[in-house]
């Protein structure tokens, strides 16, 4: 009942936010990944749709809403995409207090992905892998469209290729579109592609590895813990005065008038992490692109991944592209043994929240690429049991043991 009455109270308060920060609005945390673009490419589809109607063989059988077990058991593709149907629906399931569980590892190839609605249950992979996942078109693009006050853990996500290119708001990421209170934990995305949040006109794209944009209020913070991301992230706004943000972990962080906090703990990002946009303010990090009046707190983590940050029109200094090894707008927080790779982010133009904080992070630490590569260069890793490091694993940067269990 408290979550639910902070879930109004944040409702209420996201209908007078549309706050102008230094990366423009903070918008859609209750978009559900069902809500499509409305433009002439939904007209296309639904013509189409009446011309071959499609076979629906997502399987629910294997939730009973009439049951009292709070515990149900996913093994294959068709009942993934029944688990993200039963969210979807005009009355969707409400999986706060149950938890779902994979038994098998999942390949998503012969699947055309819709992400799940709003999710506020526990998701626990078991060490298994979800693979071939193909999003495209939806405003929050990723595995999960929405989740609030959830945990999504021990998973492995493969992402082929995830497009969210829309004219309104644009949210894309491997895991997550949008979130509220959430703790991801032991996940991985790793694309072979590229995760990509694509504006067409006037409005706000947002991509991260594993959240396009996430927000955790004081009293429900969000987490980050034993994470990793590897592959091309990207953020473009095409037209207009859209405004790009794109992050390693996450795109954007704060979706609300209240100060949002996020704790990220042991997590790393390696791959090319990149914003672009026409003639407004581009965001690039290495963990965080962008966000609102916000607090991230990262221990023990590092960032080796080509950071760009791209205004095709600038205009007097007012346009302006800011890129960072890990944000690429920072608000406060603090940072512990929070280590990135100089060699691929030689100078760092990071813009400084706004509304609190005015001064820029000084506990970043900068190594050279060889360094990267030395285990004595991490002095507060816990290299026993939660990291490792050779030669032959994660281009000879450190990795997290989980990986190969």
């Amino acid at each position: 009942m408290k979550k639910k009455i902070i879930l109004i109270l944040l409702a209420l308060t996201l209908t007078a936010a549309m706050v102008t920060t230094g990366c423009e609005s903070l918008g859609g945390l209750f978009g559900g990944g069902d809500k499509k673009d409305s433009g002439k490419s939904d007209k296309k589809d639904t013509a189409k749709a009446t011309k071959e109607k499609e076979v629906d063989d997502r399987d629910t059988s294997w939730y009973d809403g009439k049951s009292k077990e709070t515990t149900f058991y996913i093994a294959n593709d068709k009942q993934l995409a029944g688990f993200a149907k039963l969210t979807n629906l005009k009355k969707p399931v409400d999986f706060e207090g149950k938890t779902v569980v994979l038994t098998a590892d999942i390949d998503l190839a012969e699947t055309k992905w819709r992400p799940t609605g709003t999710f506020r249950g526990t998701f626990d992979g078991k060490g298994f892998s979800i693979s071939n996942l193909t999003v495209s078109g939806y405003v929050n693009a990723a595995l999960f469209g929405d989740v609030e006050m959830a945990q999504i853990k021990n998973v492995t996500l493969y992402v082929n290729k995830i497009d969210s290119k829309t004219s309104s708001i644009s949210n894309a990421g491997g895991l997550i579109g949008t979130g509220l209170g959430v703790t991801i934990e032991n996940c991985a995305v790793i694309i072979k592609d590229s995760i990509t949040a694509n504006v067409e006109k006037t409005s706000f794209a947002y991509a991260g590895g594993l959240a396009g944009a996430i927000d955790g209020v004081p009293m429900f913070p969000s987490y980050i813990n034993n994470c990793y991301v590897s592959g091309n992230v990207n953020a473009v706004a095409s037209n207009g005065n859209g405004s790009a943000c794109a992050g390693g972990l996450v795109g954007m962080i704060g979706l609300s008038l209240m100060r949002a906090v996020v704790n990220i703990n042991n997590s790393y990002v390696v791959g090319n992490i990149s914003a672009t946009t026409a003639d407004s303010n581009a965001f690039s990090g290495g963990f965080v692109a962008c966000g609102g009046i916000f607090e991230t707190n990262i221990k023990n983590s590092f960032v080796s991944a080509a950071v760009t940050s791209t205004v095709q029109n600038s205009r007097n200094g007012h346009n302006t592209p800011y890129l960072g090894g890990f944000y690429g707008r920072w608000s406060s927080g603090v940072n512990t043994a929070a280590y990135y790779n100089s060699t691929k982010v030689p100078t760092q133009n990071m813009n400084s929240g706004a509304r609190d904080s005015k001064t820029l992070p000084t506990d970043l630490i900068a190594l050279s690429d060889a360094d990267m590569k030395k285990q004595a260069s991490f002095k507060d890793f816990d290299f026993s049991s939660v990291w490792a490091i050779d030669a032959t694993t994660n281009g000879g940067y450190p990795y997290l043991r989980w990986q190969k269990k």
